[in-house]
């Protein structure tokens, strides 16, 4: 005759392994709950400032009606104008600031000397550039 199994006897390591499944599943929901906060304060964490034109969309809208006499833009105070067009490599200008009304960056160029190094640059598209100065 078949002797009954006792179904209530334990499983040798059976609390063990129970206590590391528990730990595994509160681990598991701990890093899930962290990487939800960080996911949520991400654009606080990672900013980036980029200090070159590279990436940069935000082109400066050039008139329809374009009038070189007039001015093309406010930085700091003071008018921007016209003086030439430029292709330039996105990577060697360099960022001044924003214009008066915050709408596009303003650049000027690395390494030049001299007259060239009073002069400021809008960008119209990746690699083009309208060259201005401040008056």
């Amino acid at each position: 005759m078949a002797e009954a199994s006792d179904s209530s006897s334990k499983i040798f390591g059976q609390t063990a392994a129970v206590r590391l499944g528990i730990a595994l599943l509160l681990g598991y929901g701990l890093i899930t709950g962290f990487a939800v906060y960080d996911k949520h304060r991400l654009s606080s964490v990672e900013k980036v400032d980029a200090l070159t034109a590279v990436g940069d969309k935000a082109f400066f809208p050039v008139p329809k009606s374009f009038d070189p006499s007039a001015p093309l833009a406010n930085f700091e105070g003071h008018s921007l104008y016209f003086v030439d067009w430029k292709l330039i490599q996105d990577h060697v200008m360099t960022r001044q600031g924003m214009d008066d009304g915050n709408s596009f960056s303003v650049y000027k160029m690395n390494g030049v000397k001299g007259a060239e190094a009073s002069l400021l640059y809008l960008k119209i598209k990746d690699g083009c550039y309208v060259q201005t100065k401040m008056q």
